[in-house]
């Protein structure tokens, strides 16, 4: 996994918010090491017009790329910016349309991954679309119980990556969310209520290459936490077992790396191979449980296991946590190779 790119996302002309609060929305993600910057020009609820080009001159002096989102009804080449970054085509464009614009226009042309597929890329690129200008972005949806699952987000990018496309998808705020319905703007539905950082995680395990907050105002603990994001090392986070020794908890703060021979029934790492861990009464061994081999277990001692199913239990393993459930999907997703940290409560 490389480098995230992270955005935010602001919405003019709405009574929520404030021109000047949005100004300085903009300047305090900047700080916080937010390179994008997303808005639409097509709610039927806002008033843009009074707030546009004050918006566009400080996105411009913060050096933030900006995303616009538009319909066709509302398109028009003299409303968008010198320096836009993409253009958003959100409805209404036919398909000789997107391959004029990625001609005529300097910025990238940005298509909706939640809807195209690769019948219709075949028909853009036999139209004789620039692809080296085109990338996507997922829709998020407002509306409970209708946003996409991360299996086939996963699916999707791994067919615009076939192309050398740049995809983009949406995590929310618990924060600040956005009117009309304030329940959240996440891409995948099981984000809008699980913890923020395993959203990211889970989003740039199957491959995105950038995540913008689809709510506005994330707050500056979410804007840290998705700024300073690094994909190279998986947090996993757990519960740990009671009575752990100072051992044990050496070897469960360690970094660690699944090795690159996995097995169907767990993620191992020999890191800590070689760290002394007496035996504990041995228990049944569950799914998505956290081992680590002790001492009867000879030239093992010291290794961790995370479960990937039940096996029976073994006075040589010493079960020591359990990934929290809203976590499962990262263990799912860890490929052999992978860095990686427990995380937890203390």
């Amino acid at each position: 996994m490389g480098k995230i790119v992270s955005g935010i996302s602001v919405y003019l002309g709405l009574d929520d918010y404030p021109l000047s609060e949005t100004m300085n929305y903009l300047k305090e993600a900047k700080n916080l090491g937010i390179t994008t910057v997303f808005t639409s020009l097509h709610l039927p609820e806002a008033k843009i017009s009074d707030d546009w080009q004050e918006f566009v001159n400080v996105v411009d002096q913060l050096n933030l790329k900006l995303i616009i989102d538009i319909s066709r009804p509302v398109f028009s080449v003299d409303r968008l910016p010198k320096n836009l970054y993409a253009l958003r085509l959100d409805w209404g464009f036919t398909d000789e349309e997107i391959v004029k614009l990625t001609h005529d226009l300097s910025c990238f042309i940005e298509l909706n991954a939640s809807t195209i597929d690769e019948e219709r890329m075949t028909r853009l690129m036999g139209l004789g679309i620039r692809m080296e200008k085109l990338r996507v972005s997922f829709n998020f949806y407002p509306k409970p119980y209708t946003g996409m699952t991360i299996e086939d987000v996963a699916k999707c990018i791994s067919c615009f990556h076939s192309y050398g496309i740049t995809v983009m998808a949406y995590v929310p705020s618990h924060h600040g969310k956005r009117p009309p319905l304030y329940l959240g703007l996440p891409t995948v539905e099981r984000h809008r209520y699980i913890p923020l950082d395993i959203a990211i995680t889970e989003l740039a395990m199957v491959g995105i290459d950038e995540i913008v907050f689809g709510d506005a105002f994330a707050s500056k603990t979410e804007l840290m936490l998705l700024g300073n994001f690094d994909s190279t090392v998986i947090r996993i986070p757990i519960e740990l077992k009671r009575d752990l020794t100072s051992e044990e908890l050496e070897v469960l703060k360690a970094l660690h790396r699944s090795r690159k021979d996995q097995s169907r029934y767990m993620i191992r790492s020999s890191i800590t191979r070689g760290k002394t861990v007496k035996p504990k009464t041995s228990t049944e061994i569950k799914q998505f449980d956290v081992t680590i081999d002790n001492e009867r277990y000879l030239r093992y001692q010291g290794e961790v296991g995370i479960m990937l199913e039940a096996i029976s239990a073994n006075p040589a393993i010493n079960v020591v946590a359990t990934v929290k459930k809203e976590a499962e999907n990262i263990v799912k997703y860890l490929k052999p190779g992978s860095r990686f940290r427990f995380t937890w409560e203390e």
